[in-house]
């Protein structure tokens, strides 16, 4: 783990720690609906540009996981908000296809869009 970048077992381990975590998820709304990590947010990506900077500072003092299907997009989103002066923003490495190796729980259907 880095200051950029937190592996799937501290991110379990943050949510079951600090369950105020903030986990949002940039990936396509039918990418999240199909599986996703309970708690988490749908900001898609394509979508972000100010509400994503809207939801880092109301966050507050939460921390503050990114999550998309590898960690591409996440890491691309990550640098935006560094662009627009938001720090402490974190990607989970390897995103949900990580999450879901580890054996980590994944709520599937429809109806999770936030």
């Amino acid at each position: 783990m880095s200051d950029k970048t937190i592996d799937v077992a501290s991110v379990r381990a943050l949510i079951a720690s600090a369950p105020d975590t903030l986990l949002v998820d940039v990936r396509t709304p039918s990418e999240f609906e199909d599986a996703r990590i309970d708690g988490a947010v749908n900001l898609p990506l394509g979508q972000a540009d100010h509400r994503l900077k809207q939801v880092a500072e109301q966050a507050g003092d939460r921390r503050l996981v990114l999550v998309c299907r590898s960690d591409r997009r996440a890491h691309r989103c990550r640098a935006d908000l560094e662009a627009a002066g938001i720090r402490g923003a974190v990607v989970m490495t390897g995103g949900m296809i990580a999450w879901a190796a580890a054996g980590a729980p994944v709520l599937h259907g429809t109806g999770a869009r936030r």
